[in-house]
């Protein structure tokens, strides 16, 4: 019986070993084929969150008659040192992500590209010539401030194991007698935070402009996940060993703070609501703008109050007259537009005002009737000119006074000249691209200028009707 018994164990344990090395035999001729297998991408636009905002912005500053900005950039530099001690873990110079957040708002906004090395290059070359260049309003200046890696760093992990008592009926050639299993697990993540600080300073008079800056800072995330089993049956040890390492993309982010400090701050110089174009971004007001809005709307007389009322009414959309003039017509828009609404003195209080100004939606019918406005208000400002008394006594009463889209650090000059001054010659010089481009800023009288001709034609009609009341005297 005893001999019988030890005829199986020894059956059994050579049958155990032939399958170890068959294993092995099979290991051995797979390393050979080991292989990995790399996915091929081709050429693609790159998107982010912001690239319809940007654009929209743009659409914006045409819907709300915003003047022309031509922008300089400067710097743009990593002003950490950051970017250099580690090897470009953030970018040294964000300059072309600046450039190509302002080229993509198009709209009321251009770049003025800063470059005099290259233009006296194409000037010695004869390619073009001095006059003609487009000279910038303001100069935006900044870049990344502060990068503070492992500002939060945490961590956890898991481990067990089971171990059998030693097993009396183990195989003599084991080198163990004990069944064990063991199971690991591992997380770790931090955070970092990267800040940018973007201002505004006008070129003329070479002055900061109050108000116009942007402090914004964008969080980035990095985790390590390690996981690892063992096995051991009788001495043999059979495991595997997971890791993953996720690093959100530090170019990637700052190239999100450049698109969101540029929307923050083109806006912000226009008074224009941009937060109604960031999908999960700033959900409140920006209060600068509502301040000045707020403020200019105090400034305006009531002929002004009661135009720029009638403007938004009609850039909405609603069927009214543009006629200077508190009417049937204008009030029941308002009341359709804001059921709480009431009358007061100025026909709209200052809170109404400012919901009705927010509320423009951003899209191409907004934008005709923009058009169409600008069309009706120079009919108007027309028949106001004709010099028949009853309209010079409520011109008289009315005295419509231009109010500048910007108070600070301003006025800027409505029309440039080049830096090498000969404007006898540039006016005989053909138009190039770029002078094409802003044939908006020249042809197109604004509407504050219209304004200011019936200020002016107001002294002449006055003068008349004098020398008429002598003549009849």
């Amino acid at each position: 019986m005893n001999h019988f018994a030890f005829r199986i164990i020894k059956s059994r344990t050579l049958s155990f070993i032939g399958i170890l090395l068959l294993f092995a035999l099979f290991l051995s001729s797979c390393v050979h084929k080991v292989d990995v297998q790399i996915p091929s991408h081709l050429p693609a636009p790159k998107t982010t969150p912001f690239d319809k905002a940007l654009s929209d912005l743009g659409q914006m500053s045409l819907i709300y008659g915003s003047d022309l900005l031509k922008i300089m950039a400067s710097g743009g530099l990593d002003h950490t040192g950051t970017a250099q001690a580690t090897g470009g873990e953030i970018p040294i110079d964000i300059m072309p992500m600046v450039i190509s957040a302002l080229n993509s708002i198009g709209g009321n906004v251009y770049y003025v590209p800063f470059n005099p090395d290259r233009l006296d290059t194409f000037v010695r070359l004869g390619w073009t010539t001095y006059n003609g260049k487009h000279v910038p309003h303001v100069i935006l200046s900044g870049g990344i401030t502060q990068f503070d890696r492992a500002l939060n760093t945490r961590g956890k992990n898991i481990n067990f194991g089971v171990e059998t008592k030693p097993i009396i009926n183990s195989p003599d050639w084991t080198p163990g007698d004990v069944v064990e299993v063991e199971h690991g697990w591992a997380e770790k993540k931090s955070l970092a935070e990267i800040t940018s600080d973007f201002n505004l300073s006008e070129l003329q008079q070479n002055i900061g402009i109050q108000g116009m800056q942007t402090v914004n800072s964008i969080l980035v995330s990095k985790g390590v996940a390690e996981e690892e089993s063992a096995f051991t049956f009788f001495g043999p040890t059979f495991g595997f060993k997971g890791t993953i390492k996720k690093v959100e993309g530090r170019h990637g982010a700052v190239r999100l703070l450049v698109q969101h400090s540029m929307m923050q701050i083109v806006g912000k110089y226009f008074d224009l609501p941009y937060w109604n174009l960031l999908e999960d971004g700033q959900p409140e007001p920006d209060p600068f703008v509502l301040k000045t809005v707020k403020q200019d709307f105090l400034n305006l007389n009531p002929l002004q109050k009661t135009l720029k009322t009638q403007e938004w009414l009609f850039i909405k959309g609603y069927d009214i007259d543009i006629t200077g003039q508190f009417d049937d017509k204008t009030l029941f828009a308002l009341k359709h537009f804001d059921n709480t609404y009431q009358p007061v003195e100025s026909g709209i209080d200052q809170n109404t005002y400012w919901k009705l100004y927010c509320s423009i939606p951003v899209n191409q019918d907004s934008l005709n009737r923009r058009y169409l406005y600008n069309q009706l208000l120079e009919q108007l400002i027309t028949s106001m000119q004709q010099p028949q008394p009853a309209v010079h006594q409520e011109i008289q009463q009315a005295k419509p006074e231009v109010q500048k889209k910007k108070k600070r650090a301003k006025p800027l000059p409505k029309k440039e000249t080049p830096p090498v001054a000969d404007t006898k010659k540039e006016q005989k010089e053909p138009e190039n691209k770029a002078g094409s481009l802003m044939e908006n800023e020249t042809e197109e009288t604004p509407v504050y200028d219209l304004l200011i001709m019936i200020e002016k034609k107001e002294d002449v009609i006055t003068k008349e009707a004098e020398a008429k009341k002598n003549e009849e005297w």
